[in-house]
């Protein structure tokens, strides 16, 4: 394998952000890391195809087709009913917008709003919650549909639904947001588990 630079990326989903480096091992071939450490896993993946908005990728000689739409930081990825956001990492795995590092690991508390919006034009086919209801870290919000794709929008981390900003059928484009959650309270020190 050809020993190209590594690049550092980024990577959430749901409730959960993890640190994933890539380094070329070919013209179309990298070699990619997701996680740190003893959890670390590497596997090679081929891009078998690509355009400006989807690529055609092979890991383990299984095909999967990734829907792709630029953003200011990076670009959302969208694959096998998933929904991803990518951004470049730094050294110390902090992505663009300073301080993640080692929390890359574990979901944040405090939550990307960009994870409520639609990562691209797409239609609602599902709202999953109401006002009021106290979602978990990766719960189902809402289901979109784009490019005949599902896109899942999930919790990126517990708390309350404040509003719900968006109907079945509606046409969504990227950056609206679809749920807006109000974190939910720690309890109080006397209060039971």
């Amino acid at each position: 394998m050809t020993d190209g630079r590594a690049q550092r990326w980024l990577v959430t989903s749901g409730g959960g952000r993890r640190a994933v480096r890539t380094r070329r091992a070919g013209d179309a071939t990298l070699e990619v890391t997701v996680g740190e450490g003893a959890d670390a896993r590497t596997f090679t993946a081929t891009i078998v195809a690509c355009s400006e908005d989807a690529a055609v990728v092979s890991i383990g000689g299984r095909s999967t087709t990734v829907r792709l739409a630029p953003h200011a930081r990076g670009v959302h990825a969208a694959a096998g009913g998933e929904s991803f956001d990518v951004t470049a990492a730094d050294e110390s795995g902090a992505d663009a917008r300073g301080g993640l590092g080692a929390e890359a690991r574990a979901p944040s508390p405090a939550a990307d709003l960009d994870a409520l919006a639609a990562p691209m034009p797409a239609t609602v086919r599902a709202v999953a919650v109401q006002p009021g209801a106290v979602v978990a870290a990766g719960d189902t919000l809402v289901r979109l549909e784009a490019m005949k794709m599902e896109l899942t929008i999930r919790a990126p981390a517990a708390g309350r639904v404040a509003a719900v900003d968006c109907r079945v059928g509606d046409l969504v484009q990227p950056g609206r947001p679809l749920v807006t959650l109000e974190p939910r309270p720690a309890p109080a020190a006397d209060e039971a588990p």
